[in-house]
């Protein structure tokens, strides 16, 4: 007997051999259980900030094809949103998130992360923090263009 040659998962699907996809299967599962956190807290964070919050920002690290699940690249604050099915269950997932998020610190990014129930059931407080953080990188902004963060530093440096 010939092997069957199949080419598409749909066609997989379709002679009831699915089953044989299982990574495929528990990533779509995964994504899905994804989904409604990141949806729920993107619609927070669209009706404040629509014009600069950007919802799964592809490369925010030069040369990496890092997503970034909710950014706001005027002043590089990255919003991750994890969950243990994905970001904690797996140990080379654990190893690769501490990697990637190297990887946007060294690319002057700060990193807020959430998780999931975090998400669900305390919005409110997430939204706060976040716009706290707004508030504290644009303050740092502002000190640095004027000029104000030398100023200490400048007085030290006179006191010696």
């Amino acid at each position: 007997m010939a092997p069957i040659r199949i080419s598409t998962k749909q066609e997989m699907i379709k002679m009831g051999l699915g089953s044989l996809i299982p990574e495929e299967k528990r990533r779509e599962k995964r994504k899905k259980k994804e989904s409604l956190p990141h949806q729920y807290l993107w619609e927070r964070i669209a009706l404040e900030w629509r014009n600069r919050a950007v919802y799964e920002l592809k490369n925010g690290v030069p040369g990496r094809r890092y997503v970034i699940d909710i950014a706001f690249p005027d002043i590089k604050l990255a919003i991750e949103i994890d969950g243990w099915q994905y970001h904690g269950k797996y140990l080379d997932q654990f190893k690769k998130d501490r990697i990637r998020q190297n990887a946007l610190a060294m690319n002057g990014w700060r990193v807020l992360r959430y998780f999931h129930g975090q998400i669900m059931k305390n919005r409110e407080d997430v939204v706060d923090e976040i716009r706290e953080a707004i508030r504290i990188i644009e303050s740092e902004k502002r000190h640095s263009i004027n000029g104000e963060g030398r100023a200490d530093n400048k007085e030290e440096g006179e006191r010696r």
